[in-house]
């Protein structure tokens, strides 16, 4: 039926068989979109998308049939009217629900949830892009992922189609390029395989494969990518295995710059020097006035496309953005996201950027494409007052001759409010100088260690 012709008035003229058929897609019928993209209901904008799509393909059909089901379960409204952030992933789950109870073979029914899920991602016209979208979903997906994108974007209001169709077309260019020029998007493109690998000394298992992985993702990026620190606060320290396939070459020359470099026993014998020092941790991070840590969990739900941003710095062509939660956030606080380690795969494959924004009770993030998993992550927020200042947990050192620090005041000691430290008396009254211990220990009373405060 969705194959044949007339389909558009099918449907629009039977709504009520198909609701019977897919009682999951009655709420679409009437649903009015509230949005300037929108001319049709949720269910005619449906209708209109399967008629667009004058190919043969029954998943690209089915998948258009279902890519907007879950619609009303995610609508929102504001001032800019309504909303429908993520819809992508309930169309998927109820998708799944009608495909099963309506018995399609595997194949389809993958073919047609992958292409519900993503049918609304934003993807940049790029070749780095489009050979990840390639390695992602494979040519023939890649392919159905341009027929729903085009026939979605032709059902859309009149006005607003343009710029979206311009880059489907783009992509399509693209992906021609890519295929004629032959460049590598999958393990089989590569010119080296893991008999190569183990020819190096390399023993057969979890690590030749790794290294294939690590040689097709630098593939994909097709450009050098620079290691930076995540943050200006704080610093990361990593070791970076060098691999290089080489061809038929005269030398291959691996110029690291010194400066950049520092050894582990550097590291260390840095991070002795800066805890020895006094005025190091002057703010204790997550205790003084200027300074909130807060531990998040970024989902792979709810991210939508940044071009309906009202902000015009926030959208970015092809990224995604995400607003998140997050209780005593304020728009005036500057945010720094710190993933944790077992996020930065996550964060790498989907192209999640290192710039975010504080909103009022939400943290803002972009990226270029739908998370693979959650992604655990530390949030610092810095207000205006910085991050410096008493009130923290700092302990100070014990004072030594080279060395400031805390120091116990017997008899006839005082001092001065510059902390000039004055005696009075003939010679050192008895008991007036303790041992390095007893010092510890009344520092302990009055600066309890940070792991021993509540």
């Amino acid at each position: 039926m969705l194959l044949g012709d007339g389909i558009l008035n099918v449907l629009l003229d039977f709504s009520d068989v198909i609701a019977t058929i897919i009682p999951e897609m009655e709420p679409c019928i009437g649903f009015e979109q509230n949005n300037k993209y929108h001319q049709y209901t949720v269910y005619e904008h449906i209708a209109h998308a399967v008629a667009n799509y004058k190919g043969t393909d029954v998943s690209v059909k089915v998948a258009l049939l279902l890519h907007d089901i879950g619609k009303p379960q995610c609508y929102t409204e504001d001032e800019n009217g309504g909303h429908f952030h993520g819809h992508g992933v309930p169309s998927r789950d109820i998708a799944e629900q009608v495909l099963d109870r309506l018995r399609f073979d595997n194949k389809t029914k993958q073919e047609v949830l992958e292409l519900v899920l993503y049918h609304d991602t934003m993807i940049e016209p790029t070749p780095r892009t489009v050979r990840k979208w390639l390695h992602k979903l494979g040519e023939r997906r890649f392919l159905q992922f341009l027929d729903v994108r085009m026939a979605d974007i032709l059902a859309h209001a009149e006005g607003t189609q343009e710029s979206r169709i311009e880059r489907c077309i783009a992509l399509g260019s693209i992906m021609s390029e890519v295929l004629e020029a032959e460049q590598c998007f999958a393990l089989k493109d590569l010119q080296i395989n893991g008999r190569d690998i183990m020819s190096l000394g390399i023993e057969q298992g979890k690590r030749v494969g790794e290294i294939l992985n690590s040689l097709l993702d630098l593939s994909l990026e097709n450009e050098p990518e620079w290691i930076r620190p995540a943050s200006s606060i704080i610093g990361k320290l990593a070791t970076f295995d060098l691999i290089a396939a080489v061809g038929d070459v005269d030398a291959v020359t691996a110029v690291i710059d010194p400066e950049a470099v520092a050894t582990v026993s550097e590291v260390e014998r840095m991070l002795e020097a800066h805890n020895s020092d006094p005025n190091a941790h002057g703010g204790g991070i997550g205790h003084s006035s200027g300074v909130v840590h807060k531990e998040i969990t970024i989902p792979t739900v709810g991210w939508n496309s940044s071009e309906n941003l009202d902000d015009a710095e926030d959208r970015a062509n092809g990224e995604l953005y995400l607003d998140i939660s997050v209780a005593d956030i304020t728009a005036d606080l500057t945010p720094d996201v710190i993933l944790h380690k077992s996020a930065c795969e996550t964060a790498k494959a989907a192209g999640l950027s290192t710039a975010s924004r504080a909103l009022e009770g939400a943290l803002r993030l972009w990226a270029q494409e739908i998370p693979s998993a959650e992604m655990a992550a530390t949030i610092v927020l810095l207000s205006d007052s910085g991050g410096s200042g008493g009130g923290g947990t700092y302990v100070l050192p014990v004072a030594t001759k080279n060395r400031l620090g805390g120091v116990k005041l017997g008899d006839g000691f005082s001092t001065a409010s510059d902390g000039t430290l004055s005696y009075t008396g003939t010679g050192l009254p008895e008991g007036s100088v303790v041992t390095t211990g007893d010092t510890e220990e009344l520092l302990d009373e009055v600066f309890p260690p940070e792991e021993t405060q509540p």
